[in-house]
């Protein structure tokens, strides 16, 4: 069977046509993107980066998050030193609102000779976070013989 000539400028009209109203309904309108998590809407930069030094007996405010917006804690690392010639371990405790929302035990060793092998250390990354709520303070508490460094780092989210 043989394809007419009609039937061929038919068809190819009709693919014009269809192809211009998808074009034109489709393309009309303006790209409006919605977040599927939770909004960031800080009208700031939303990250935050905090870090310092502590020791056995040390409680300290890390962070508090500002109002309206949740803090979420996306990556802690954690490292040890020490100046003596043994070895030394720690544990670290994260809470807020009076509820611990993170607990590490690092330490370090030193062997025969005074040979060191080296610092012990967190560093962990959350897939969803640890919460501080608005206004809420996250504590960072540490007993234990080492001295410790931290960052703690993540971002605000809107509340």
């Amino acid at each position: 069977m043989q394809t007419s000539r009609f039937q061929l400028n038919l068809t190819t009209a009709l693919a014009i046509g269809f192809g211009a109203a998808m074009a034109w309904g489709v393309g009309a309108g303006e790209a409006i993107g919605y977040p599927a998590g939770a909004a960031i809407s800080y009208g700031a930069n939303p990250t935050f980066s905090v870090g310092g030094e502590a020791g056995d007996g040390f409680s300290l405010t890390a962070l508090t998050a500002p109002d309206g917006q949740t803090a979420i804690v996306t990556d802690v690392v954690l490292t040890t030193w020490n100046s003596t010639y043994s070895g030394c371990g720690s544990t670290i405790t994260l809470s807020s609102a009076g509820e611990t929302v993170g607990r590490f035990q690092i330490g370090s060793n030193t062997g025969a000779w005074d040979v060191s092998y080296g610092t012990d250390g967190v560093s962990h990354s959350f897939n969803s976070g640890l919460p501080v709520a608005p206004d809420a303070s996250l504590e960072v508490d540490v007993s234990g013989s080492c001295n410790i460094s931290y960052t703690i780092a993540g971002y605000y989210a809107e509340a």
